[in-house]
């Protein structure tokens, strides 16, 4: 390692206020610092991803030290005290044997709130990974694969629909996606809705639209069913109108509308994507293992209760209420239902999509069916 390199990731993660998205903070940093070249500015951001998901798991230890331990486990890289493994339980146990303070636990202090679904362990694991970006194939597949090969893009075949890259770069400046032959959607986010089928008749409504990513997935598996999509931010409203457009969807309507109030609408089906604490996809911003609040849950809860009971008035007798979050914490997902059962007249299931299997994220869905 650099000194120059090591000094710029400290310099960083320690200046680093929880005001904006860590990668804009570095996007900035990087424009007041233009003589640094594209190989010193991945070097740098890839310490400080890794140094986040590590999270100073042996506080004893200089930064310095912490970082080297990030880089073996999660990179791989050589370390001067570790022998190389290739597995990453293998990395850890070294870790565990060299240093004795060492616990996987400390990586991430809220993992006592976690879903009792969630196998801590798992999630743990999941966080010294990194992430995979993938692409949903709406048209022209082997279009698609031809364009990425020839640009020499590798990818893994999950489904006959759904591709694993290891990163993004270049991805939407292929005519393929410009084209609107394939969508950028983490794994789990689709199977969120994956085996929803609708009737053409039907009239659902996307209550937390946010940029339509579900919205599209919804449609495009039921072409004929309308949807009206709404969220309260214009912003992320008008980014989802243009990805409608250029997919040439129909039978779309957009509102601008805060989910906790009424409308004069009732609908067969209601998706509640709703906002929450993210922690399910944090190993893609992985600052948030630590500088979330835990005491925010309380307000992500109560937010989430709201949209499902407004949600549950515009709901027709026999239709689905589908919610969803990115989360593994329980105040969000198991008790947020428990408490939705309170005055819901429903039968629920629920489950944990876990995506860490292909690098994705980890959601939670409940299916409210409305008895009457």
């Amino acid at each position: 390692m650099y000194f120059a390199h090591t000094n710029a990731t400290e310099q960083l993660i320690s200046s680093y206020k929880p005001v904006q998205p860590f990668i804009n903070y570095l996007k900035d940093f990087f424009k007041k610092n233009k003589k640094m070249g594209a190989s010193d500015r991945r070097t740098i951001g890839n310490y400080c991803f890794n140094y986040f998901r590590w999270n100073n798991a042996l506080p004893n230890l200089s930064f310095v030290e912490n970082l080297q331990l990030a880089l073996y486990a999660i990179d791989n890289v050589k370390h001067p005290n570790l022998p190389h493994y290739n597995l990453l339980s293998q990395r850890l146990e070294a870790i565990k044997n060299t240093y004795p303070a060492f616990s996987l636990f400390n990586i991430n202090n809220t993992s006592t709130y976690f879903s009792k679904a969630i196998n801590v362990t798992d999630a743990l694991y999941y966080q010294l990974t990194k992430p995979m970006v993938f692409v949903r194939i709406v048209n022209k597949a082997d279009l698609v694969k031809t364009e990425l090969t020839k640009n020499n893009i590798a990818f893994i075949e999950i489904d006959t629909k759904t591709l694993s890259i290891a990163s993004a770069a270049k991805l939407t400046q292929l005519q393929v996606y410009a084209d609107g032959c394939f969508e950028i959607q983490d794994y789990a986010s689709q199977l969120c809705l994956a085996d929803i089928y609708t009737t053409p008749e039907e009239f659902w409504w996307d209550c937390c639209a946010g940029a339509g990513g579900k919205s599209l997935y919804f449609k495009q598996n039921n072409p004929e069913t309308k949807l009206l999509v709404s969220d309260i931010r214009q912003d992320v409203l008008q980014e989802a109108g243009n990805r409608f457009k250029k997919t040439g969807l129909k039978k779309i309507e957009i509102k601008m509308h805060d989910a906790v109030m009424p409308l004069d609408q009732r609908f067969d089906g209601i998706i509640v994507d709703a906002p929450c604490s993210g922690s399910g996809t944090w190993k893609r911003a992985p600052e948030h293992y630590r500088h979330f609040d835990v005491l925010s849950l309380n307000s992500f809860k109560h937010r989430q209760i709201a949209l499902i009971k407004n949600a549950w008035l515009h709901l027709k007798p026999g239709g689905k209420l589908i919610y969803i979050t990115c989360s593994m914490f329980a105040a969000e997902n198991e008790d947020v239902i428990n408490e939705a059962n309170q005055f819901c007249n429903a039968h629920v299931s629920h489950t944990v999509i876990n995506g860490n299997v292909y690098g994705a994220d980890i959601m939670f869905r409940a299916v409210f069916t409305k008895s009457s």
